[in-house]
């Protein structure tokens, strides 16, 4: 997310604001919004040693199985996405790992207590409700749950709202980069060539396109974005070279 990357060393301002930016993208129905890139450093020694604890006490999402509207997504903590690198004559496949929100907590957060402060301050909106639970009486207790209901109906309205805001200013962004015939941004690209993309596959086809881009010394531009302030935008022909890993058969 914007090359964001939280270590051991990172601010307790650095850190919230990301969990705050989490929060936003969670907000939108993104089911899998944190890449294991950008955390892993603030627990774990190495990206193996967090894989391997991944791999062994969290549930994995096959990737085909989370294209589309499938509810059961949510019932997963995380999802693979390949890429295809290329160097020279060789050709690499990198597993890019992205997490749920819940994940996030219990895999990263609750594992260090000052990270998990600042994830609790941002995320646990309803912890001084649960800790006056047992205070209350019946009546009150009621009273609460209903309060708590009418907040979380009303949360549902406000973020269908702020989602189609969202879609709408999203789609704004394809159709202006759709007329540009040497930059574009990845959704732009994609919006062109009528190609469905997630967020995940765009944020690797995005890292992919700077990969490039800085090695070979091109310049690369930015788009007013609603969700991230601003994204990447990349001459045609080197997003052309990158989706064709993705989709070999042309576009």
């Amino acid at each position: 997310m914007n090359n964001i990357i939280l270590t051991k060393d990172s601010s307790h301002e650095q850190i919230e604001n990301y969990f705050k930016a989490i929060l936003k993208l969670s907000e939108s129905n993104e089911a899998f919004p944190v890449s294991l890139d950008e955390v892993w450093m603030l627990v774990y020694g190495s990206k193996k040693d967090a894989t391997d604890v991944l791999k062994k006490d969290f549930l994995q999402l096959i990737e085909n199985e989370s294209l589309g509207e499938n509810p059961e997504r949510l019932h997963y903590d995380y999802v693979i996405v390949k890429e295809r690198i290329s160097a020279g004559h060789t050709v690499s496949i990198k597993d890019n790992y992205f997490l749920s929100v819940p994940c996030l907590e219990f895999f990263i957060a609750r594992k260090v207590r000052s990270v998990f402060d600042v994830y609790r301050k941002v995320f646990h909106g309803a912890t001084n409700y649960i800790s006056k639970k047992s205070q209350l009486s019946p009546l009150e207790m009621q009273m609460e749950i209903l309060k708590s209901m009418q907040a979380q109906l009303q949360a549902q309205i406000d973020t269908s709202n702020r989602i189609g805001i969202l879609e709408d200013r999203v789609h704004e962004i394809a159709e202006r980069t759709k007329t540009d015939s040497e930059y574009a941004a990845v959704v732009g690209f994609a919006a062109r060539h009528k190609i469905d993309i997630s967020r995940q596959r765009a944020s690797v086809i995005g890292a992919a396109a700077s990969r490039i881009c800085n090695s070979q010394k091109i310049e690369t531009g930015k788009i007013a974005d609603p969700r991230f302030g601003y994204v990447k935008t990349y001459p045609d022909r080197i997003l052309r070279e990158v989706f064709l890993r993705y989709y070999p058969g042309g576009f």
